[in-house]
């Protein structure tokens, strides 16, 4: 898991990870910056959209956070997780369903 809050400078971290190297199987970036951040739009892109770019699925967005998964949560996560967990936790379920759909298309 990553978790990104940086006050503005999530670009800048994000430019540092070798993502063909490197996975998160959680990543829950701050984006409060989005609109009025001087970083962020100077460069005319938020830090969702890079991961995005790199594969992960956006989840969720809460309180100024996006929470975005590997496309492999799942199947790297299915047994580390009990299995009512998946059906009881609605963001678990989420997750299940999104990434088993995406790890089925690639």
């Amino acid at each position: 898991m990553l978790s990104l809050d940086v006050e503005g400078a999530e670009l800048s971290v994000l430019a540092t990870i070798d993502f063909k190297r490197t996975h998160f199987g959680l990543i829950v970036v701050e984006d409060l910056f989005f609109e009025t951040g001087p970083i962020n739009k100077a460069q005319g892109t938020n830090a969702a959209e890079v991961l995005i770019s790199h594969g992960y699925l956006q989840m969720a967005e809460e309180a100024h956070s996006r929470w975005l998964v590997h496309p492999h949560f799942y199947r790297v996560y299915r047994d580390a997780i009990p299995a009512e967990a998946w059906n009881q936790v609605p963001m678990l379920g989420r997750i299940r369903n999104a990434t088993t759909s995406s790890s089925a298309a690639t």
